[in-house]
């Protein structure tokens, strides 16, 4: 079994579908709006930044439909460089 698949069969037993999953990530404060654009605007955003301000943790909580919307939306962020998802 791959790390998609346990992550995938994780989500599945611990969610019912539809469900209100929040996205947690740790980016440099520039990066912030290169994530928000993966996101629509009816999403709950938190932001946090760090004691120095260089980064900022951002927590989305977002409805979704299923684990592959979950997956995809993480594997759509790879792009972000240096991007940490918790």
């Amino acid at each position: 079994m791959n790390d998609r698949s346990k992550f995938q069969e994780l989500l599945d037993d611990h969610y019912t579908w539809p469900t209100n999953y929040t996205f947690k990530f740790i980016v440099k404060t520039d990066q912030v709006s290169e994530v928000m654009n993966y996101f629509d605007q009816n999403v709950k955003v938190d932001k946090r930044p760090s004691k120095k301000g260089n980064y900022i943790s951002i927590s989305i909580t977002k409805n979704v439909a299923s684990s592959d919307e979950i997956i995809s939306i993480y594997q759509k962020l790879e792009s972000v460089k240096g991007i940490i998802k918790l």
